[in-house]
């Protein structure tokens, strides 16, 4: 059992329910409401599946107390190694000296990533943006990326064949250009950016490593956009917060408002 079975879990909210455990005042296992009533309401299916694994090895409260105490110490040193809980991320001219360049951070993210990588963008832009994610899942099927892009008619046009719609051609397209020679990632779109009567395009840019850091910016994966034009972004080492912003896109997908494209 380590801090990875409560991705985006403060290490306090673990020593909190440690303590609950070791003294009763929350019965073991606990319940989605129990859990609730003590403020965890965005966690609870986090906590809740990190719970039940603890449970199967720790039956006893006390045991999963102590087992709980282990992991929150785990968290907190982490917590403690990357105590500098903001980053300003520039792209272009920089008039102070204060920021960190987009295109470094977002190699320096990718680089750090242990279990997975979630990642947003309006369109996808240079393939060698995203060639340590794909040489990472040749080496490594098990760890995990999962996309969400833009897919329209617009951005499509340039790459669609003959008979061709923008689903199939982005699908081609990724494949050959942006993903050869390794296992494809999980890929989600809008579907309302493929509606021919009132469109909205997925516009978000942001990159979440382990739910644990995220990267939240207005720029694109295109190269002008990591090194050229004028972008802002801020790098957010908050588990809660990436966790909250990972369950931002997952749950959109659970209630079928983004598709999976591949």
């Amino acid at each position: 059992m380590s801090a990875s079975s409560f991705p985006g879990v403060p290490a306090q909210t673990l020593f909190d329910l440690a303590e609950a455990l070791a003294s009763g005042r929350l019965a073991w296992p606990p319940s989605a409401l129990s859990l609730r009533a003590r403020g965890y309401s965005e966690l609870v299916q986090v906590l809740l599946g990190g719970l039940t694994a603890l449970q199967a090895v720790f039956p006893a409260p006390s045991g999963a107390a102590a087992a709980l105490r282990l992991v929150g110490a785990e968290r907190a040193a982490w917590e403690r190694a990357n105590d500098r809980r903001l980053d300003l991320v520039w792209s272009g001219p920089e008039a102070a000296s204060q920021s960190r360049d987009t295109g470094i951070a977002v190699r320096e993210l990718f680089a750090d990533a242990r279990r997975k990588v979630l990642l947003s963008t309006y369109n996808l832009g240079a393939p060698s943006v995203l060639a340590p994610l794909v040489e990472r899942r040749r080496k490594d099927p098990a760890f995990e990326v999962r996309m969400f892009v833009n897919i329209s008619d617009q951005l499509m046009r340039d790459w669609m064949t003959a008979g061709e719609n923008p689903l199939a051609a982005f699908r081609r397209r990724f494949a050959e250009r942006y993903w050869s020679g390794a296992p494809l990632p999980a890929v989600f779109y809008d579907p309302r950016a493929l509606s021919r009567t009132k469109a909205a395009h997925l516009h978000a840019k942001c990159i979440i490593v382990d739910d644990e850091v995220a990267l939240v910016t207005s720029a694109n994966f295109s190269e002008a956009a990591q090194t050229d034009n004028i972008e802002a972004g801020v790098v957010v080492r908050d588990p809660r917060f990436a966790s909250a912003l990972s369950q931002q896109f997952e749950g959109l997908v659970a209630r079928g408002l983004l598709e999976q494209a591949i």
